[in-house]
């Protein structure tokens, strides 16, 4: 046998990852981590799947003799899977909306002020009022409705399962 490296796990988050370690470690089958150190690094680090996007899971490797010993290790710690290789976490397809949507009710309540120090410079107090009333509710109305939206995708997803498996 050679002493090729063989990736027998990836992690798709954290916990995987702690996971893992604990399991080869209590083996006593030593690896290589790739990609664990980069994950909080590059773009918005393990938001939102638990991993970062940019570089991919983190992945265990380890001697080709000592692979299947490490197959069996780290087997129970992936979900859905028979590989042995981590799926990373899918957020629901209502993350896409309630994403948007909280964003919103963050810009909803954070521009009256900004709209009350930039515009009182320029307009009188009435018009900076108005304009602080409607830079807030307009965002604040928008991110609920995405939100609802997005608990409306989950539920018609769930309802189109539940005809396909019928």
């Amino acid at each position: 046998m050679s002493d090729e490296l063989v990736t027998v796990f990836r992690a798709g988050d954290s916990t995987q990852v702690i996971m893992a370690k604990a399991a080869l470690d209590a083996e006593q089958i030593r690896y290589i981590v790739r990609g664990d150190l980069v994950q909080d690094y590059i773009g918005w680090g393990r938001l939102p799947t638990g991993m970062n996007v940019v570089t991919g899971p983190t992945s265990f490797q380890v001697t080709a003799r000592d692979a299947d010993r490490a197959r069996a290790a780290v087997k129970s710690i992936s979900r859905d899977s028979d590989d042995g290789v981590a799926r990373p976490f899918v957020p629901p397809p209502s993350w896409y909306w309630q994403k948007r949507g909280l964003l919103l009710l963050g810009l909803g309540f954070m521009s009256p002020l900004l709209t009350l120090t930039v515009v009182s410079h320029f307009a009188s107090d009435r018009v900076t009022n108005a304009i602080a009333v409607v830079c807030a509710v307009v965002p604040v109305i928008a991110g609920l409705t995405l939100i609802g939206v997005g608990l409306r995708v989950d539920a018609l997803q769930a309802r189109k399962r539940g005809s396909s498996a019928a």
